[in-house]
């Protein structure tokens, strides 16, 4: 009897002692991973959870990183040219390709260039834009390293002289531009009979032609040609016109006549275009006023003509 009384009491202890290794011992993990609740807890508000053959795991949300770079290409004008670049990022990243024609200085957005390739049929006018992709998704945004186009091709016009009006003895510029590659040189010609024929300007083989202007060349054109080994382009043609001020040739001289009697004053000045000329009177002690129409006993002479008849009064 006392033997089985002892055997009992040894099995309530051992039965206490394995309830209380049970409390004290972390939960199990079933499947070899973690509990979904403890998953789901520790879990950043972004993250997801996906089963695994093992059991349940976290799938990490990031931005965006480049893992290929656009690489630089060199075509003929008309050809097609190609980029291509990719990225990893969850979720997947949209791309916006952006191009730069000022050296990378600023970009622009290429309309409808969203995949991961970018292909279009080149112009000589592209030679030396960079191209790079934008990746972006809700967690951030990165760039491609910059690939550089280059396209050969003869030159195309960029810009034209324009008409030109100077005074005389001031410096009269024209500016022209063609884009082509090989960098084209440029001479410049002028037309002195309306633009009928063209001769080459002596020396002036340089983007902008600069000239000391004087009356003789107004009406004069001017036009620059642009060439390369692939060919040559040539602007339009821009007119000089050239003006020249007011310059007094004939100045009135002093009348004395009798109140009541007619004052004629005479003044001329030449100029291009022909100057306009207004009268004007100044009493004594006070200040100069332009003078309106006058009735003389002739005929009527306005005070705008270069002859100015008047009657007179004390």
């Amino acid at each position: 009897m006392k033997t089985r009384g002892f055997l009992r009491l040894a099995v309530a202890f051992m039965a206490v002692a394995l309830m209380s290794c049970a409390l004290a011992a972390p939960r199990a993990v079933s499947e070899g991973g973690p509990l979904a609740s403890d998953v789901a807890s520790q879990a950043s508000p972004h993250a997801g959870i996906a089963k695994s053959g093992v059991g349940p795991a976290i799938i990490g949300f990031s931005a965006p990183m480049v893992t290929l770079d656009p690489m630089d290409q060199s075509v003929a004008t008309g050809a097609t040219a190609t980029f291509v670049s990719a990225a990893t990022g969850n979720p997947t990243p949209g791309v916006q390709w952006l191009v730069s024609t000022d050296g990378g200085a600023t970009y622009t957005a290429v309309p409808g260039a969203t995949s991961t390739t970018l292909s279009f049929t080149t112009t000589v006018v592209q030679n030396g834009n960079l191209y790079r992709a934008l990746f972006v998704n809700i967690y951030g945004a990165v760039n491609s390293a910059p690939a550089t186009l280059a396209v050969t091709g003869a030159p195309v016009i960029t810009q034209n002289p324009a008409n030109v009006t100077m005074l005389e003895g001031h410096t009269a510029n024209f500016s022209a531009a063609a884009a082509g590659n090989p960098t084209p040189t440029v001479k410049w010609q002028r037309s002195i009979d309306g633009g009928a024929v063209f001769s080459d300007q002596p020396g002036a083989t340089f983007p902008t032609l600069s000239l000391l202007s004087a009356l003789s060349m107004s009406g004069y054109q001017y036009r620059a040609v642009f060439t390369n080994s692939f060919g040559s382009a040539t602007t339009t043609a821009g007119t000089l016109t050239v003006y020249v001020p007011p310059l007094v040739t004939t100045n009135p001289t002093d009348q004395e006549v009798t109140a009541g009697s007619t004052a004629t004053f005479t003044a001329a000045a030449t100029g291009v275009p022909a100057p306009t000329v207004q009268w004007e009177s100044m009493p004594a002690g006070g200040p100069s006023y332009a003078i309106g129409n006058s009735t003389v006993p002739r005929a009527p002479v306005p005070s705008t003509s270069r002859v100015y008849s008047g009657k007179h009064g004390l």
